[in-house]
């Protein structure tokens, strides 16, 4: 049985009369945690845990590849100082104090997201993991994200996907980095996942995400 969190949000939604657009009151139901569309994606936006010195530790020998075993050793030392509240899985944007800056994604990316979120009948704009999302407000199903300064992604049904992968879209994104860090690979969050290419056609391929995550399980 799913299990959403939080419950009771009010969104406003969006839908277009003859004349004028209307603005209609939704409940959004947050984060379907129980939904099985959703078990990859949400493990894939989990973030490390950071509380754990081993996981640190290897993470920055990684990533820090120039550097030396005394620098690797202070700056573990300096992140286990910081015992930063755990991020929740599902949150509101209200929850988030700056939504620009506040989100451990580049602004670009965040604006972005939320524009395709403008051709979409309702708003899904939603925060999983602390990352900026597109969730359908009804269902549950995460069908957008963004991270970092990588990029952001979409969940399409298949011809959309098709479209997509003709215009160059991608599964994953190569980073400067060692593996395992060396991918950001969106193919972990399910197949149909694609990571955008700012492409013109991305409004429609949107809405046929949100169409496609508003369908039954």
């Amino acid at each position: 049985m799913s299990v959403a969190l939080p419950l009771g949000k009010h969104i406003v939604g969006r839908t277009a009369g003859k004349s004028r657009a209307r603005e209609v009151r939704v409940t959004h139901r947050g984060v379907a945690v129980g939904d099985p569309r959703n078990a990859a994606v949400l493990a894939f936006l989990t973030p490390l845990d950071y509380s754990d010195e081993r996981v640190v530790r290897e993470r920055l020998s990684r990533t820090l590849r120039r550097a030396s075993p005394a620098k690797i050793d202070e700056t573990v030392a300096k992140i286990m100082l910081v015992r930063s509240p755990p991020v929740p899985v599902s949150q509101p944007l209200e929850a988030v104090a700056d939504l620009r800056h506040g989100l451990g994604t580049h602004p670009d990316l965040v604006e972005r997201l939320w524009k395709l979120d403008a051709f979409l009948p309702e708003r899904c704009r939603w925060v999983v993991h602390g990352h900026p999302a597109l969730v359908h407000p009804a269902s549950g199903v995460v069908f957008g994200f963004a991270g970092g300064t990588l990029g952001y992604a979409l969940r399409l049904p298949g011809s959309a996907r098709r479209e997509a992968d003709e215009l160059g879209a991608k599964t994953a994104i190569r980073m400067p980095f060692e593996a395992p860090w060396d991918v950001w690979d969106a193919g972990k969050a399910g197949p149909e996942w694609r990571f955008g290419v700012w492409s013109e056609r991305e409004p429609e391929w949107c809405r046929a995400a949100y169409d496609w995550a508003g369908m039954p399980a």
